[in-house]
């Protein structure tokens, strides 16, 4: 009869072991299975209530407002190497830098607008207490940011 309790009780402890592991790789996505993005699109998802159409068209500027940027930091580097190499060489002169500096400029002014126009896509998406939600949430994660780096920023 001892052995038949120790049974019961074994069994139900393995059977609520098993079944907690079984429920935690569920439909909860962080970090450790997503990685930090794709947490991050589903925790902002769930915080602004966005419909399945919000979620499409947020997804679809996120990508390629993603490829123009990274296209546009890729050209702004090389300008940059460009310059510094052409600051580098002796008996350069400021008049020889000027063509690549206005280059410089050029992309950073485009890359500006771009940020702009991606901004007002998102405006158009989301509803005016969305996007003032999603406001506060980017102030907060800044906020966060900062405090546990000691520094602002990437």
């Amino acid at each position: 009869m001892k052995t038949r309790y120790v049974s019961i009780i074994a069994a139900v402890i393995m059977v609520a072991l098993v079944s907690g592991n079984a429920f935690a790789w569920g439909g909860s996505c962080d970090a450790k299975k997503c990685g930090p993005r794709e947490s991050a699109k589903v925790t902002i998802a769930k915080e602004l209530n966005l419909t399945p159409e919000q979620e499409k068209s947020l997804e679809a500027v996120r990508t390629t407002g993603r490829k123009e940027m990274d296209e546009m930091q890729s050209a702004i580097k090389d300008k940059k190497l460009a310059l510094r190499a052409a600051l580098a060489k002796p008996g350069v002169t400021k008049k020889d830098v000027e063509q690549i500096a206005g280059e410089l400029k050029a992309l950073e002014s485009v890359m500006v607008d771009k940020r702009i126009d991606g901004i007002f896509k998102i405006k158009e998406i989301l509803t005016p207490e969305q996007f003032t939600r999603l406001q506060e949430m980017k102030k907060g994660h800044e906020k966060n940011y900062k405090d546990k780096n000691g520094r602002k920023g990437r």
